[in-house]
């Protein structure tokens, strides 16, 4: 599956940023709306990842990233392929921002300034894992 790159970050700076959803859902909705996904569905799937699960913070998950693998697991063909390419985008979001927890990237919710970017590099991550793992 090739997603129009262009068109998914459009989306999701529009969920994110415009609609204020939070990052999980703004990722997985702009990823998912462009993949014909139902957004309601999508929005209420996200919602107990915000703030690095449940509003954690310090010890939860960028929702970000678990909104782009609930993309992946979404629109994935297998269980080995899902994990193989959810590891790989782990890794490079790691390698991009040094940490994982939306805590550290984010002052444990204090600083949200990198969030929009951070959903559209995982968002643009997703596409071309799809397109590499020709899903």
């Amino acid at each position: 599956m090739e997603l129009d790159s262009e068109k998914v970050v459009e989306r999701v700076k529009y969920w994110r940023k415009d609609e204020g959803k939070s990052c999980s859902q703004g990722t997985l909705m702009g990823i998912g709306e462009v993949a014909g996904l139902d957004l309601e569905t999508l929005e209420l799937l996200a919602s107990g990842f915000s703030g690095g699960i449940g509003a954690t913070f310090e010890d939860g998950t960028c929702g970000g990233l678990t909104g782009a693998v609930m993309a992946l697991g979404l629109l994935g063909k297998d269980n080995a392929m899902i994990k193989s390419m959810s590891k790989d985008l782990f890794n490079a979001f790691k390698a991009e921002y040094g940490a994982v927890t939306c805590g550290e990237i984010s002052d444990n919710g204090k600083d949200k300034s990198p969030c929009v970017e951070l959903c559209l590099f995982s968002a643009n991550e997703v596409c071309k894992l799809l397109k590499d793992y020709d899903v």
